[in-house]
């Protein structure tokens, strides 16, 4: 991706201003419920969460503004998008479903304006919703906790159906593992990482302690405990090693390496394994042409879907949707889309402060559903990548370099 240089609009904030009531309502839908996934609805299959109603907030009452910052940001990224859009609509002899994710990516970075434009309000109020919201979810998966170790699971609420909370509590290592307000364990393991570095990374940009709320999501981690947090961590410290030497591509090329030598004998492990490394055995047994390319975004259910066998070989979990955010780069867009998606990313964190794109790339490694790495804690740390370039209270220059 080529910056530019362009022009970024905030509108101060001025005394009077009719639509300043209304941030603070954007400021809660959209911080507040961050951790909390299981708290969407769903329209035409897809779900919607309500973070996702800041950005009707903040586009209804500042169009303008709004739209102007999304492209100041996100033109060049949305335009190669849309390019690899229009080929696979071809390439597929036209299925429209293609742009299914191509419009998956554009709330995302949708998302990543209105927080954009929340941090600017008001950044310390920002995080202070965050907080709260991660508390909340804490503070229920304690809840789980004692109901599920000390009730056997009686207390109500311990799962909530209607929201599917709570559908992926378990056991593991002889703890029981719970979900907070989503509806797995490594759903919440990826909201409470994520959330401990972009904290982390205010705490060093604005001097502000956060470690009474790092403790609490320290204790929320414990409680999920996630595979997917345990395998995630060696990787994390291999990237700051890495990135310390402004080597982040190297990262990338040694994590796709690593996964696609040891995908042969980890891919029958158990379920999870199976789910997790599943696209990456379809991707190599494509023909080269097609993993140049890949077979087309949102093409996957046109495979021939493949189950897992357990080792008595009973039939076991159908793995209906993509378990790997990379592994489904990989399929569904190939080697070219996945450089340049790589590449985007190297250079959002070269250019990050203060840590944050460390907690982008924490919430990236570990995101385990491929058509769901666009919740908002994606699209807010994606923000702060970005927001942190500009010193606390300070409107940022008129002009700037846009990623």
């Amino acid at each position: 991706m080529i910056s530019q240089q362009q022009a970024i609009v905030f509108e101060e904030r001025k005394p009077g201003n009719f639509t300043l009531p209304l941030y603070p309502a954007a400021l809660f839908l959209g911080l507040f419920f961050l951790p909390m996934k299981a708290f969407h609805f769903s329209i035409g299959e897809q779900s919607v969460y309500p973070s996702y109603l800041a950005i009707l907030i903040l586009a209804v009452i500042n169009f303008k503004t709004f739209s102007e910052s999304y492209l100041s940001f996100f033109r060049t990224p949305t335009l190669v998008l849309m390019g690899f859009g229009v080929l696979y609509y071809i390439r597929t002899g036209f299925d429209f479903s293609v742009f299914i994710f191509v419009f998956k990516i554009i709330i995302a970075l949708l998302m990543a304006t209105a927080y954009l434009r929340l941090l600017h309000y008001d950044e310390r109020r920002t995080m202070r919703y965050l907080t709260w919201g991660i508390g909340a979810t804490v503070a229920y998966m304690i809840y789980q906790f004692l109901s599920t170790t000390f009730f056997g699971w009686s207390l109500p609420f311990t799962t909530i159906a209607p929201f599917e909370i709570g559908r992926g509590l378990s056991s593991r290592f002889g703890l029981n593992r719970v979900t907070g307000f989503t509806e797995e364990p490594s759903y919440v393991a990826v909201m409470l990482i994520g959330s401990f570095f972009l904290l982390r990374s205010y705490e060093r940009r604005s001097g502000i302690s956060q470690k009474h709320i790092k403790l609490l999501m320290v204790i929320g981690m414990l409680l999920c405990t996630s595979d997917n947090l345990l395998a995630t961590l060696p990787l994390l410290l291999l990237f700051g090693l890495l990135s310390r030497y402004r080597l982040t591509w190297l990262f990338f090329v040694l994590f796709y390496a690593a996964n696609l030598v040891i995908y042969p004998q980890v891919l029958n492990l158990d379920e999870s394994f199976f789910a997790r490394f599943s696209s990456y055995s379809l991707f190599a047994a494509e023909p080269f042409t097609t993993q140049l390319l890949g077979i087309g975004f949102n093409q996957y259910n046109k495979l021939n879907v493949i189950q897992y066998m357990t080792p008595e070989g009973l039939p076991g979990l159908v793995v209906e949707s993509l378990g790997s955010l990379w592994g489904g780069l990989l399929l569904e867009g190939g080697i070219v889309f996945t450089v340049c998606f790589c590449l985007y990313i190297i250079r959002l964190v070269n250019g990050a402060k203060f840590g944050t794109g460390f907690a982008l790339m924490a919430i990236l490694i570990m995101l385990a559903n491929y058509y769901s790495p666009w919740w908002p804690i994606t699209s807010f740390a994606l923000a702060y990548v970005l927001y942190s370039r500009y010193p606390m209270k300070t409107i940022p220059n008129t002009e700037t370099r846009a990623v």
